[in-house]
């Protein structure tokens, strides 16, 4: 096979692992990477709090989670199958673990506050 030929094949598999690899990564230095998306839409005096960084973790978490289904359905198409235009490993799957990454990315943070707002009175910033 061929580079360009094995670009083509394998590529989506490539970029989903090395993004798992970055939410890894990110969470192993302390730094998960929706905390730069998260303080832009959060007041900064929540920055620092435990559950406004806990949430992000979990975020980030969901969002390798994705990645990775997202990696191994398309693997499992082109390695096991044979085939990369396969419509479940190659494109619903994919887009589904996508999908569902999007919707709990909005939907986890209100759960959070309302937990923190229910504990502690008037928790605004998670």
């Amino acid at each position: 096979m061929g580079t360009r030929r094995w670009l083509e094949t394998y590529a989506g598999e490539v970029s989903n692992i090395a993004l798992v690899l970055i939410a890894i990564g990110s969470m192993a230095v302390r730094m998960p990477f929706t905390l730069q998306y998260a303080r832009e839409r959060v007041d900064c005096a929540y920055w620092h709090s435990p559950d406004f960084l806990r949430t992000n973790y979990v975020i980030t978490g969901v969002w390798g989670l994705a990645l990775l289904v997202a990696a191994v359905a398309g693997g499992y198409g082109d390695l096991v199958l044979r085939d990369p235009d396969n419509l479940w490993t190659g494109l619903i799957i994919q887009i589904a673990a996508i999908i569902a990454a999007v919707r709990f990315t909005a939907w986890y943070p209100g759960i959070v506050r309302t937990r923190v707002q229910r504990e502690r009175g008037t928790g605004q910033g998670v």
